[in-house]
């Protein structure tokens, strides 16, 4: 009978291999890419157990590196003031999409809401936690909705101005717009390089903000307004490289409908600029097989072992014993897709390898 014994003093390494990987050829001494390799580390030095989960296909989406932004803000008691730096913004994106509000048919702005996809042609999908989102009516309206939010407050069109034609946008119902980006014309995600708006009356600091969030939903800031009372913010963000997959738009501290002043903040937007919109680069890597490397003592004899379930210690052995030639000693065990599980231990035996 064979006695099988701890193996002690030793350490291993289990690596799921891609099937178009290099190192699939020639699995020693090469290097590791970590694009289409997982690697997975056992935390003792005794007899050790690894757990391979039965993954077949895994796909890995490239996650976003941070990256330092480049932030352009103003203010202006007018739209001339704010020119110069939104055309600097729009060469920090070079390829851009623009929505100034101004294009909105009459049956799609107040007091009817704008439905959210109404930009899927340009990248753009809006949402919002209140009631809707809602464009303002411009002058030449057949229901003669009053301008500038005005149907919501009379007094909202004496502090609200306009950056380019008559029609602003705002959420209805909350503070709070969500910008999600997809390729233009489908339902694809899609990430894109930066964004801008211009606010009207942004008047608390703090209250008012940009929160940029990337594909895999990691916050990668959370940018303030720079306040102007009755007047016109600008705020504009922009990354190296397409990144960001969604922003959270606050409006101010209170949803459209309170009066402005003593504490309470309304604000309302009009244009918004932002890169080309870029669909997600996604690597998928089907696994084809798996390496099981340990230290080990040359001419000394070693063998796999297996099992698929962790509540049992009935252990089967992968092949026949093996006998190193080196201080480490690697084998490959091949991965089919629907069979269970499996988890790794190396042991010494005494054997004769199979020639």
């Amino acid at each position: 009978m064979k006695t099988l014994v701890p193996l002690h003093g030793a350490t291993a390494d289990f690596r799921l291999l891609a099937s178009n990987s290099p190192e699939n050829s020639n699995m020693k001494n090469k290097k590791t890419d970590k694009t289409t390799l997982m690697m997975f580390r056992p935390r003792t030095r005794a007899q050790f157990v690894a757990r391979l989960l039965a993954l077949p296909l895994c796909t890995l989406s490239i996650a976003a590196q941070t990256q330092v932004p480049l932030v352009r803000s103003g203010v202006s008691a007018d739209a001339p003031g704010l020119q110069a730096i939104v055309a600097q913004f729009r060469d920090d994106l070079g390829a851009s999409q623009e929505i100034t509000w101004d294009g909105v048919p009459d049956n799609f702005a107040a007091p009817h809401f704008l439905p959210g996809d109404f930009f899927n042609s340009r990248g753009a999908f809006l949402s919002t936690p209140g009631d809707g989102v809602q464009v303002s009516a411009d002058s030449s309206n057949p229901r003669v909705t009053p301008v500038r939010f005005g149907h919501i407050n009379p007094s909202y069109p004496t502090i609200f101005q306009t950056f380019s034609g008559e029609r602003l946008f705002s959420p209805i119902g909350s503070a709070v717009v969500d910008l999600t980006f997809v390729v233009p014309g489908t339902q694809t995600p899609a990430v894109v390089q930066g964004f801008v708006a211009v606010y009207s009356d942004a008047d608390l600091g703090d209250a008012t903000s940009f929160e940029y969030f990337d594909a895999q939903e990691n916050s990668l800031g959370r940018f303030p307004i720079p306040t102007s009372d009755n007047g016109l913010s600008f705020l504009g963000v922009s990354f190296e490289r397409p990144i960001v997959r969604r922003i959270r738009i606050e409006y101010g501290n209170a949803a459209l409908g309170q009066n402005d002043g003593n504490g309470t903040d309304v604000a309302v937007m009009d244009n918004f600029i932002y890169g080309d919109p870029q669909g997600l680069t996604e690597t998928s890597i089907r696994a084809s097989q798996v390496e099981v490397c340990w230290n080990s003592h040359s001419n000394l004899t070693y063998q796999v072992q297996y099992r698929s379930d962790v509540t049992t210690n009935r252990w089967t052995p992968l092949m026949g014993c093996i006998r190193s030639t080196s201080s480490k000693t690697c084998i490959l065990d091949p991965v089919v897709a629907g069979t269970p599980q499996k988890y790794y231990r190396v042991v010494p035996v005494e054997c004769v390898p199979n020639p």
